[in-house]
C-alpha cells in the first residue's frame, strides 16, 4: 500500500483529480485512520486537535459515498458557529467539484428565503447550525427522511454552546439507518451519553496532537505590564515582520481597543468578534484567507476551524481562560507542513495560566530572543498560493432563460454538451432560477462557452450568456 491518497484508498478518479488540485496527497494521521473505516459504514467517536485535517477525513468518504443523481440531501454535517459552517461547506465543495456534488451552508442571521430557495435545487450535502436546521426542517424546506451520514464537527464545542437538547432533538428525527460521525478535541461526559444512544457500536479513535507529534510550533512568551502592553504587541511585530499576524483578545472591548491602536501604527488591520454583522464577519475571514488583510485582531472566534494557509505567527495579546482554547489558538499555525511561531504576551497576573498551559503542553513557554527572526518558510503570506491558483480555472456564467421559460438542468447540460470541445467533466454545479440559470465552467473553458452560446438557443429560447456578477474566475 503506498502512501499517497491514489494509492491507499479506491477513490472516485474525480476526487483524486480535486486532492490533487487542492494539493493533497498524502493523508494525515487522523484521515489514514478515518477515512477507510467511513467508506465501511462505521460509526465513529474521534478525538483529534485542530489542525489535524479532520474535515477532509470526513469530507473525503462524504464526496466518494454521495450519488450525484439522487436528488436528495445524502449528509448533513452539523457545526458550532457560522464561519465554520461556511468553511466546511468549501472544503467539501473542494473536494467534490469534479463529480459535481453541490453543498450548501446553512445559518441563522442569513435570510432564510435564500436558504428554501437553494434547497429547491439539487443539494447532496448541507452543512449548518443546529438553529437554522431545525428551524429548515420543520418549515419541511429541508427533508432529511432519506438522510445517510449525520456528522457532528467541534462536538464539544456544540454542547458548550448550548446544542445539546437541539442536537438530540434533531437526531431522534433522523433515520435510525443512518451513519453518525462525532468528530471532538475534548470528549466531555455528555458526549459518552450521545454516543451510547444515538450511534451504532462506534469506535473509538484518538488521534495525537499534530502540534506534539511534528513540533511545528515554536511557542514563546513576551513579559509585559498592562500599561504597556499594546507597545510590547508593536514590538513583537517590528521584530518578526510577519507577513501575517492572527492577534487574540479574550473580549470584544480588548479586540476594537486592539485594532483602533494598531490601525494607527500599521496597514491592512482587521478586527473580528461577534457582534459585528454575519456578512463582515465572513468577509473578514476571506479577506484574511486571501491574503489581503495582514494582521487581523479577533476573539475566539476565530480559534476553531479557521484554516490559513501557511500563517506564520499566532500572537495572544491576552492568554485564553480555558487551556483548550490556547491549543486551538495557535493550531492555527503551523499547518501543512509548514513552520509556524506562537508568541503569548505576559504579566505578573497570567503566572497561574501560563503554569497550567505548560503542564497541559509538557513544555515551558521560553522567553522570546531578542535575535529572533522568522524562517523563511513561514513568509508566504500576500502571494498567491496553491489553492488560489487551482481554482482559477472555473468561471461561473449566467444564462438568461430559467423556469419562467421552462428550463430544466438537462437541457443546459444537453445544449453545453453540444458546443465544440465542451464535455460534462468541464461543467459543474448548475443552478435554474425563475429568471436565469448559473452554471459553473470547468477546465478554463469558460470564455468558450460564452462565445459559443452566447444568442443561441436553449429549448428553442435564445440565451443571452455572460460572467456572473461577482464572480472573479475564482472560486
Amino acid at each position: 500500500m503506498g502512501d499517497r491518497f491514489k494509492e491507499r484508498y479506491d477513490l472516485n478518479e474525480k476526487i483524486i483529480k480535486s486532492l490533487d488540485t487542492i494539493g493533497y496527497h498524502k493523508p494525515t494521521d487522523v484521515q489514514k485512520q478515518v477515512i477507510m473505516r467511513v467508506l465501511n459504514g462505521e460509526d465513529l467517536v474521534v478525538q483529534a486537535d485542530t489542525g489535524s485535517g479532520k474535515t477532509a477525513s470526513f469530507g473525503i468518504p462524504i464526496v466518494e459515498k454521495v450519488h450525484v443523481l439522487d436528488n436528495y440531501v445524502q449528509a448533513l454535517i452539523l457545526t458550532p458557529t457560522r464561519e465554520l459552517a461556511v468553511q466546511v461547506s468549501d472544503e467539501i465543495q473542494k473536494l467534490g467539484k469534479y463529480k459535481h456534488i453541490r453543498t450548501l451552508p446553512v445559518y441563522g442571521k442569513q435570510n432564510i428565503d435564500i436558504q428554501i430557495h437553494q434547497l429547491k435545487q439539487r443539494v447532496h450535502v448541507v452543512v449548518g447550525t443546529p438553529g437554522r436546521v431545525i428551524d429548515l426542517v420543520e418549515k419541511e424546506h429541508l427533508k432529511l427522511e432519506q438522510l445517510d451520514m449525520l456528522i457532528l464537527d467541534e462536538a464539544d464545542e456544540l454542547l458548550r454552546r448550548g446544542f445539546l437538547d437541539a442536537v438530540t432533538g434533531l437526531m431522534n428525527q433522523l433515520p435510525k439507518s443512518r451513519q453518525t460521525l462525532l468528530f471532538s478535541a475534548t470528549m466531555p461526559e455528555a458526549i459518552s451519553d450521545l454516543t451510547k444512544r444515538y450511534m451504532h457500536h462506534p469506535e473509538r479513535i484518538d488521534v495525537a496532537s499534530e502540534i506534539d507529534e511534528k513540533q511545528l510550533i515554536e511557542t514563546f512568551s513576551k513579559s509585559t505590564t498592562s500599561e504597556d502592553k499594546t507597545l510590547i504587541l508593536f514590538e513583537v511585530i517590528e521584530q518578526l515582520q510577519p507577513e501575517q499576524c492572527l492577534v487574540f483578545c479574550n473580549t470584544k472591548v480588548d479586540v476594537e481597543r486592539t485594532y483602533k491602536s494598531m490601525r494607527r501604527r500599521f496597514n491592512h488591520v482587521e478586527m473580528l468578534h461577534g457582534d459585528l454583522p454575519q456578512k463582515q464577519r465572513l468577509q473578514q475571514i476571506q479577506l484574511f484567507k486571501a491574503g489581503q488583510t495582514k494582521y487581523l485582531v479577533a476573539t475566539d472566534l476565530a480559534s476553531r476551524g479557521l484554516h490559513i494557509h501557511r500563517l506564520p505567527l499566532v500572537i495572544n495579546y491576552d492568554l485564553p481562560v480555558d487551556v483548550q482554547n490556547y491549543t486551538h489558538r495557535i493550531g492555527r499555525t503551523g499547518r501543512e507542513g509548514e513552520k509556524g511561531v506562537a508568541i503569548s504576551l505576559v504579566n505578573a497576573l497570567d503566572i497561574e495560566r501560563v503554569q497550567d498551559i505548560e503542564a497541559y503542553l509538557q513544555e515551558t513557554l521560553k522567553p522570546l530572543p531578542k535575535s529572533y527572526v522568522l524562517s523563511n518558510n513561514t513568509m508566504n503570506i500576500g502571494k498567491p498560493d496553491d489553492q488560489k491558483k487551482s481554482y482559477q480555472d472555473i468561471l461561473k456564467l449566467r444564462i438568461s432563460a430559467g423556469k419562467q421559460k421552462k428550463i430544466r438542468v438537462g437541457d443546459v447540460v444537453g445544449a453545453l454538451c453540444n458546443l465544440d470541445g465542451i464535455t460534462q467533466e468541464d461543467i459543474g454545479v448548475i443552478d435554474i432560477r425563475e429568471r436565469y440559470s448559473y452554471v459553473e465552467i470547468f477546465n478554463h473553458k469558460g470564455r468558450q462557452v460564452i462565445e459559443q452560446l452566447n444568442g443561441q438557443t436553449i429549448k428553442n429560447k435564445v440565451v443571452k450568456v455572460e460572467k456572473a456578477r461577482g464572480h472573479k474566475e475564482l472560486i
